[in-house]
């Protein structure tokens, strides 16, 4: 604004008219104003004449429409008013701004336009924005005048003469949501493993800038009201919500009393954007299950880092869930396995003696079905202890430090514990390398492992084949699961990955590949859905090698 009074006394402004409606930019400046209004208390209204389109620099009166507005709202309180009118007289249009504010002392009117003169009761601001009015109409050929009372408010005239307008109307820049579709849009983020979150907002303008904001770190999907909101959640559950109050068909606290309510959505974080700030409203957010609130009009680096800071905050806090429970799964799993070790290896060391003891009685030895019998009890005892072997190993909980350790050790067991829970229905084959080591965390990668070979299994419904590799190239350890199921049509792998749909015929009954993605990305890997060479789903994950020691 300085720049443009140096540029003015220097001669060098030039107005650059274009075609305005002066009702349609009088709305742009209430939208402007809206937010600073309601949190004040104060209303702002626009009548007017709609009158044909005028030939004006739309900066130039933005920016007198708007000083003018910001002035009356500085000097009004609770309950006031503030009117934006435009009146056609023929030869010129008038602009007024009327408040019901303090209004102005007599001796300050005659200097109330001079440059860096302020109000004997104003505190704030820099004494140039009413400078600016009476540049913007000397510019436009036009004059500006006040009138006040003290106790009753002022009423400011903005008399512009006419130009007319050859063509339409543009679009001014206050004015931009009357040019905005009204669309949802969606925002990839950063990758595809990033957290998803629904943004609710009845603006097109908000709703575009909110999604422009998240996507630095966030996939984004954004809709106009609640119910749109309630009806997306049926099919996909964000990881957080920004909602604004105002919306049509649910507002937002209606929204968080339903999300709450909504499987799913019990502990999703909620952000209410409003204008409302009142300690009442506050609680009221509360009440209905906001985590938190952004009051407009707001910094874009504050809506990211509240948001941030609620989707670290349920992570930790589902990372902790995770971790008791396979702490707790550990713990019973070995207590299970010990206790069936002891009396096994008993059973199988007492077995041999007897069928020694036997073929030692009964000469020439053991007739052909005791001894085919013999064996049948001898590796049943094998493949028990075999598989409470696995347990044990499998049990080892997660750690809240990374560890070193073979990833192959933990997939060949898993394959094992597979095998004799789906004996008769799936063949698994697998080669893997038990040698190659990575650092992590294997509590976790033990249990995506177990939860990824059942997905593939229960994906067979009359049996099938599952094939499972585990190798180290160069740089490293690799792992494919792939099975001879129904496959995924085209186009969902991704949605598979994200974990809105299962990986075979039946829903997940393990972790899920969201969290499978979620524990392969904390422990340096990644993990990728395709189509095997059996014509069913291939999940593939990776893993950086652990250095040489």
């Amino acid at each position: 604004q300085l720049l443009d009074l140096e540029q003015i006394d220097a001669r060098r402004m030039k107005l650059e008219r274009v075609s305005v409606a002066p009702l349609s930019l009088l709305h742009a400046v209430e939208a402007s104003f809206a937010a600073a209004t309601e949190m004040k208390g104060v209303t702002l209204s626009v009548t007017g004449d709609h009158g044909s389109a005028l030939m004006l620099d739309s900066n130039w009166m933005e920016t007198a429409l708007t000083n003018l507005t910001a002035n009356a709202l500085k000097f009004t309180q609770a309950g006031d008013t503030i009117n934006l009118s435009v009146h056609d007289q023929g030869d010129e249009v008038v602009f007024e701004v009327r408040d019901s504010g303090e209004g102005i002392a007599p001796h300050e009117l005659d200097s109330l336009f001079e440059r860096f003169t302020r109000g004997a009761g104003s505190k704030t601001g820099t004494g140039i924005g009413l400078s600016l009015v009476h540049e913007a109409a000397r510019l436009h050929g036009g004059r500006v005048n006040v009138r006040s009372t003290v106790g009753e408010g002022s009423t400011f005239h903005l008399h512009i003469p006419r130009v007319v307008a050859v063509h339409d109307a543009v679009t001014h820049s206050l004015a931009v949501h009357e040019a905005t579709p009204d669309t949802c849009v969606e925002r990839s983020g950063p990758d595809a493993l990033a957290p998803l979150v629904f943004v609710a907002e009845d603006n097109p303008d908000v709703r575009t800038f909110i999604a422009d904001v998240l996507s630095a770190h966030y996939r984004v999907r954004t809709f106009r009201n609640g119910g749109e909101v309630l009806d997306a959640v049926v099919e996909k559950t964000p990881d957080a919500f920004i909602v604004d109050v105002n919306m049509p068909v649910v507002g937002g606290l209606d929204l968080a009393s339903a999300l709450r309510k909504t499987a799913g959505c019990e502990d999703t974080p909620i952000v209410l954007v409003t204008a409302r700030g009142e300690p009442n409203q506050v609680v009221e957010g509360f009440h209905a299950g906001v985590n938190d609130y952004v009051i407009k009009p707001f910094h874009a680096r504050e809506l990211l880092v509240r948001t941030d800071a609620l989707v670290r905050a349920r992570e930790t806090t589902q990372r902790l869930i995770r971790r008791e429970q396979l702490a707790t799964v550990g713990m019973v799993a070995a207590s299970v396995a010990h206790q069936i070790r002891n009396p096994l290896n008993a059973l199988i060391s007492g077995l041999s003696a007897v069928r020694t003891t036997l073929e030692v009685a009964t000469s020439p030895g053991l007739d052909p079905p005791t001894a085919r019998m013999f064996d049948v009890f001898l590796r049943a005892a094998q493949s028990i202890d075999s598989v409470s072997a696995d347990l044990l190993y499998l049990s080892r909980s997660d750690r809240v430090a990374s560890q070193r350790f073979a990833p192959g050790r933990g997939l060949a067991a898993s394959v094992r514990l597979m095998e004799a829970r789906f004996a008769d229905s799936v063949e698994i084959d697998h080669a893997i390398d038990e040698e190659a080591e990575i650092e992590g965390y294997p509590g976790e990668l033990h249990q995506v492992f177990i939860s990824l070979l059942d997905n593939a299994a229960r994906a067979m419904i009359d049996g099938g084949r599952v094939r499972v590799l585990g190798r180290a190239n160069e740089t490293l350890y690799e792992i494919a699961i792939c099975d001879s199921g129904p496959g995924l049509p085209d186009g969902v792998l991704q949605q598979v990955l994200e974990g809105s749909l299962a990986t075979g015929a039946f829903p997940s009954r393990g972790m899920g590949l969201t969290v499978a993605a979620g524990v392969a990305k904390r422990n340096g890997g990644a993990i990728y859905a395709g189509t095997s060479v059996y014509g069913g789903a291939e999940i593939r994950l990776t893993f950086p090698l652990a250095a040489a020691s």
